[in-house]
C-alpha cells in the first residue's frame, strides 16, 4: 500500500503523539480532532493544527486524511505487547526487502552504465521516499498491513464475503471454473492476393496446426482420455509452471471483471444467455447485469441467436488435407495461391468464427460438382459412427441435440479469439455460477469456493466424512498445492472489491474507539468511501458494458463479411467445394474465369 509523501507527513506528524501516551496522563487542548486509544490503552487526543484545515479543501485532501489515520491505527495496533513478535517479523521482513532494493540498484547500475547511488535514488523517488529509513519504515508498514489483513481476512470471513447477498463476491463476480485447450494458429493473410481479403474469410494456417485442431478433436471424442490429459498433451497454453496446460487445462476463476478476451469470457456468457441447459435466459442476463440491448443485438444478427456448429468431420477432413498443397497429379492449383490450399479452405469455413459454436456429430456436405455457383451446408448431416463415439451427449438445452462434451458430460465449446491470443479454444465450464448449490454431496457455491484446504476443520465435507470437490481439490495433489489453489481464491475475492480492506480498517477505528471530534470532517471521510465503493461499482459496470459493445460489433461485422448471397453462394468465403476440387479435378471449369474457384491475377 503505497503512501504519498503528503500521507506519510501526517502520519509521522501524528505519530510522535503515540508516544505520549506511555505517560500515565494525556493532555490535551479543548480542540481535538482526533482521539483513540494508545497501544498501551490509555486514550490519545490529537489537537488541531492548520495541517487538518487543509484536509477538508477537497476529495484529495479527505482521502489523505483518511490513509494517514489508517497508518496511525495500523501502527498503533502493531505496537501493542502481543503483537510485538508479529511487529519484529515486519522489521526483519523490511530489512530484507530494503536489501533487496540495494541489490536491484547494483544491478541495474552494472545494466544502465550508471552509478549505484544514482539507482538507489530512482528506487527511493519510486516509493515517494527521501533515504534508506525512510524505504525501511515504508516497507514495514506495508508488512504491517500484509499480517493485519491476513489476520482479518481469516477462512470465516471470506466465506461471509462470499455468501453477502448485498454485494458479496458471489453476486457481485458471478464466477465461473473454467478450463480451455489452446491450439494457437499463425492466422495470417496470404500477401499478394488480388481479391477482397478480410482476416474473417482469407486467413490461412500452417500444415502442423491443421493436424493438431484435428488430433485434438479426435482425442476428445475417442474417450478414452480426459479433457485435463488432452489439454496436457496439447494445449499450447504452456508458459511457466502455472501455465492451463501443466495444470491440465484448468484457466482457474472468471468472473466479470476478470479480464479474460471477449471471445472467451463473454462467449461464456453467450452460451448461458441464449442456451443455457433449461435456464431462464432473462435471470442470466439479470444476474450477469447483460444490458437488454445485448439480446436484442443477438437476434438482429442473422445467425446468431442461436448456437454456432461445427461439424466433426470437418475436423476430421482438415487432419486428411493438412499437408495438401498440390492437386493429386503434383500440380499446382490458381497459382499456387496458399488461400486455396484445401487446409484454409476449411479453417476458414468453421473455425474463423469469433463467436461461441458446438461441435456436433455431423460430417461436411460438399457439392463436388459446382462450377460456377452453390449453396455451402455449414451444418452438414448426422454421421452415425460420429453419433456414437462416446463423447457426444444429448444437450437438454440444444433441443437434445447432440455435441461433444468432457467426460462430465459438461459441453465443449469453441471459438476463435485473437488480438494477443491468437488460437483456437476449446473452452468448458467446470462450476458454473448458475447451477446453484446443487444436491446431496455436491458443494453449494460457497462451498465450492472455499479457503481452506482438505483437512482442514473449515474444508467442506459430505455426510459420510470425505472431502467435497471444491475448486481447491480439483487438481490433486499435496497441501503445496492445495494452499496455492486456496491462495487463487482468496486473491480473487480480495480483489474484486480495491476497497474491500476498508472494513478492517474500520473495525480497527472502532477497537482502538477512534474517533475524529469535526463533525463535518468525519461525514466527509464516510461520504469519500461511500462515493468511492460506488465509484468504482460504476466503472466495472461500464467496461463490462464497453466489452459487450466492442464484442458485438465484431460479431456483426464477421456476420456481414461471411454472410453468403441470395443464391447461398458466400460472397467472400472460398467455397468448400474448391478443397475438394483442387486435388482430385484441377481442370475444372470451376478454375477457368467466371468460375466458382477462379483466382483473378
Amino acid at each position: 500500500m503505497k503512501k504519498s509523501k503528503l500521507t506519510f507527513g501526517l502520519a509521522f506528524t501524528l505519530l510522535p503523539l503515540l508516544a505520549v501516551a506511555c505517560s500515565p496522563t494525556v493532555v490535551a487542548d479543548d480542540k481535538n480532532i482526533v482521539s483513540f486509544t494508545g497501544a498501551n490503552g490509555d486514550k490519545v487526543e490529537i489537537p488541531v493544527d492548520e495541517i487538518y484545515a487543509n484536509y477538508k479543501v477537497d476529495s484529495d485532501g479527505v482521502e489523505r486524511f483518511w490513509n494517514a489515520l489508517v497508518e496511525v491505527v495500523v501502527r498503533n495496533e502493531m505496537d501493542k505487547p502481543e503483537n510485538a513478535a508479529t511487529k519484529s517479523l515486519c522489521e526483519s521482513l523490511a530489512r530484507n526487502r530494503v536489501e533487496g532494493s540495494k541489490e536491484q540498484a547494483q544491478s541495474n547500475a552494472e545494466a544502465n552504465g550508471t552509478s549505484y547511488d544514482e539507482e538507489f535514488e530512482n528506487i527511493l523517488n519510486s516509493n515517494s521516499c527521501e533515504d534508506e529509513d525512510e524505504l525501511f519504515d515504508l516497507y514495514t508498514y506495508q508488512e504491517m498491513t500484509n499480517e493485519l489483513e491476513d489476520d482479518f481476512f481469516s477462512t470465516e470471513r471470506l466465506s461471509e464475503i462470499l455468501a453477502d447477498q448485498d454485494g458479496g463476491y458471489l453476486v457481485t463476480e458471478v464466477p465461473y471454473h473454467v478450463r480451455h485447450i489452446l491450439v494457437n494458429v499463425t492466422a495470417s493473410i496470404p500477401e499478394n492476393l488480388n481479391i477482397a481479403t478480410t482476416p474473417f474469410t482469407s486467413q490461412e494456417i500452417t500444415a502442423g496446426e491443421a493436424n493438431k485442431l484435428s488430433n485434438v478433436v479426435a482425442a476428445l471424442a475417442r474417450g478414452n482420455q480426459t479433457f485435463g490429459q488432452v489439454a496436457y498433451q496439447y494445449s499450447d497454453d504452456a508458459s511457466g509452471d502455472t501455465s492451463s496446460r501443466n495444470n491440465y487445462g484448468d484457466v482457474g476463476i472468471m468472473g466479470r471483471s476478470t479480464s479474460f478476451v471477449n471471445e472467451f469470457k463473454l462467449g461464456l456468457y453467450t452460451y448461458d444467455l441464449i442456451y443455457n441447459s433449461g435456464r431462464d435466459s432473462d435471470l442470466v442476463a439479470e444476474t450477469l447485469r447483460i444490458e437488454s440491448e445485448v439480446k436484442t443485438d443477438f437476434s438482429a444478427i442473422d445467425g446468431l441467436d442461436s448456437i454456432g456448429t461445427i461439424p466433426y468431420g470437418a475436423f476430421m477432413e482438415l487432419g486428411e488435407v493438412a499437408n495438401i498443397q498440390t492437386s493429386d497429379d503434383g500440380r499446382p492449383v490458381n497459382n499456387n495461391v496458399t488461400l486455396y490450399y484445401p487446409r484454409n479452405i476449411l479453417f476458414n469455413k468453421y473455425l474463423n468464427k469469433h463467436n461461441v459454436s458446438i461441435i456436433t456429430p455431423n460430417d461436411v456436405v460438399v457439392d463436388e460438382t459446382a462450377t460456377t455457383t452453390v449453396v455451402e451446408n455449414f451444418v452438414g448431416e448426422v454421421n452415425p459412427e460420429y453419433e456414437a463415439l462416446p463423447r457426444f451427449k444429448e444437450i437438454q438445452g440444444l433441443g437434445n441435440q447432440k455435441a461433444l462434451c468432457d467426460e462430465k458430460g459438461n459441453v465443449i465449446l469453441v471459438v476463435r479469439a485473437g488480438s494477443g491470443y491468437e488460437g483456437i479454444h476449446f473452452m468448458v465450464v467446470e462450476r458454473n455460477y448458475f447451477d446453484g448449490d446443487g444436491t446431496g454431496d455436491m458443494a453449494t457455491l460457497q462451498e465450492y469456493y472455499t479457503t481452506a484446504i482438505p483437512g482442514e476443520e473449515l474444508y467442506p465435507t459430505t455426510s459420510t466424512g470425505a472431502d467435497k470437490a471444491t475448486f481447491v481439490n480439483f487438481i490433486q495433489g499435496n497441501n503445496t498445492t492445495y494452499n496455492t489453489r486456496a491462495e487463487t481464491v482468496r486473491n480473487a475475492i480480495m480483489d474484486y472489491n480495491p476497497y474491500i480492506t476498508d472494513d478492517m480498517y474500520l473495525d480497527l477505528f472502532n477497537e482502538q474507539n477512534l474517533k475524529i471530534h469535526d463533525t463535518e470532517l468525519s461525514e466527509m471521510i464516510f461520504e469519500f468511501l461511500k462515493v468511492r465503493e460506488d465509484d468504482q461499482t460504476y466503472t466495472s459496470n461500464e467496461t463490462f458494458s464497453d466489452s459487450w459493445d466492442t464484442y458485438m460489433k465484431l460479431l456483426t461485422l464477421q456476420q456481414e463479411l461471411r454472410r453468403v448471397d441470395e443464391n447461398g453462394k458466400p460472397v467472400r468465403l472460398v467455397s468448400e467445394t474448391c478443397a475438394v476440387l483442387f486435388r482430385t479435378n484441377p481442370d475444372s471449369p470451376a478454375f477457368e474465369q467466371g468460375g466458382l474457384c477462379y483466382y483473378a491475377q
